[in-house]
């Protein structure tokens, strides 16, 4: 959900609520007029929404560390397979071909662990830094209101 369409599910809820439109209005913004109560109501699902979308980026990149971690064992355990293999003279095929295994599964590991950092990043930030601006628009239109009322 775009930061518009949930600040205008935010107003819409707020009216339903209430069961009508404020007489006053004073913020006009991105094309929503809104009291001083909605505004701020729209301000709070915002910062809600931004909080949200956070916590998905650090989950992301907790997941990335984690898949690096496990790619980090199986290889671990592939180069010590590999080694004891290659020790014996019957085994020493196998041992190679596990070897060339570890090799490819740390190639893949690097790929899924940049890509899982890389895509989180591209989706998640811009979402933020799009939601701050918003709350900080509004903030100011808001604190312009209120001190013009005084």
């Amino acid at each position: 959900m775009t930061y518009l369409q949930l600040t205008q599910q935010t107003i819409k809820n707020l009216r339903k609520v209430s069961g009508s439109i404020p007489d006053r209005m004073p913020i006009f913004w991105k094309g929503f007029r809104m009291s001083l109560d909605e505004a701020c109501e729209v301000i709070t699902a915002l910062e809600q929404a931004k909080a949200r979308r956070i916590e998905r980026y650090r989950n992301s990149q907790v997941g990335s560390q984690i898949t690096a971690m496990a790619f980090e064992g199986t290889k671990g355990a592939l180069q010590v397979t590999a080694k004891g293999l290659k020790l014996n003279p019957i085994t020493a095929l196998a041992g190679i071909i596990v070897d060339a295994a570890e090799r490819g599964i740390d190639a893949t590991g690097g790929l899924i662990v940049d890509g899982i950092s890389t895509s989180s990043a591209t989706i998640n930030l811009p979402v933020v830094q799009e939601l701050e601006e918003a709350i900080q628009q509004l903030n100011k239109l808001v604190s312009d209101a209120q001190a013009s009322n005084l």
